[in-house]
């Protein structure tokens, strides 16, 4: 008989909103990796809840394609239009909070003051050039904001931990308070080499995932440096254990 698996299995709702027009149907289908949701130029497109499914070996995710929430007019459409976002954000597991580049306006305030307070948020910046000094600086921030909503997990204090500090350097050049070295708190520390193995292996829209000798130069590279050695090296073992790569995000294969 075989070995049962050790991690159970999750599944969770991903609920996608913003004000109308913003790219949340644009973020659907790179998330599925095929165009489920309709995008257009024109608002009001999306006029029901559209589901995407993902799911691997450990996990299951739906992801839940909203109207934008209709703030100008107060017509029958746009009321269920704007029933059908606030009843999603009541059964979501997390959302993703879509904003626009260039301008965070009353309306994606009005939709921010939607969001459960107890439900993991991120938020999702629809940007398609290069960021300026300026926008690179807001977007260094977000280690801050991760670790603020995280505090209200008060049973999981080292999750805030993790989100705050994990953008953090062992040479002390990282961000956002230039901890160094063990000053870093542990959890922020594995976070680091996870995350940066996640970001090299995964698929992204610009690239595939990467070759595994390359990431693995590169998590070389970066002990004592980026990374923590003793978690560098964990992770170095790891990758020599998995010759077959299977760490790797296969998502969009």
């Amino acid at each position: 008989m075989a070995e049962e698996s050790k991690v159970p299995f999750r599944c969770g709702y991903v609920a996608i909103v913003g004000r109308p027009n913003v790219g949340k149907s644009t973020i659907m289908n790179e998330l599925i990796g095929a165009k489920i949701s309709i995008t257009s130029r024109k608002a009001q497109t999306t006029r029901h809840r559209i589901l995407g499914i993902q799911t691997d070996d450990e996990s299951q995710f739906i992801y839940i394609d909203t109207p934008g929430f209709q703030t100008r007019y107060s017509n029958p459409l746009n009321r269920n239009l704007n029933r059908t976002v606030k009843d999603t954000l009541a059964s979501a597991d997390v959302i993703l909070f879509i904003v626009d580049q260039d301008i965070f306006s009353p309306a994606d305030k009005q939709v921010l003051d939607l969001i459960p307070k107890e439900v993991p948020t991120i938020l999702v910046i629809n940007k398609t050039d290069k960021l300026t000094d300026d926008e690179y600086a807001i977007i260094k921030t977000h280690p801050e904001i991760g670790g603020r909503i995280l505090e209200n997990i008060k049973n999981m204090p080292e999750l805030s931990s993790g989100a705050r500090w994990h953008h953090e350097r062992y040479d002390g050049k990282g961000y956002p308070d230039g901890l160094k070295g063990e000053d870093i708190p542990e959890v922020a520390r594995i976070i680091a080499v996870a995350d940066a193995y996640d970001a090299m292996s995964s698929n992204r829209s610009y690239r595939g995932s990467l070759d595994q000798s390359i990431v693995r130069q590169e998590i070389e590279k970066g002990k004592g440096t980026q990374f923590d050695p003793a978690f560098a090296d964990i992770m170095l073992e790891m990758m020599d254990e998995d010759t077959e790569y299977k760490m790797r995000d296969r998502s969009k294969e």
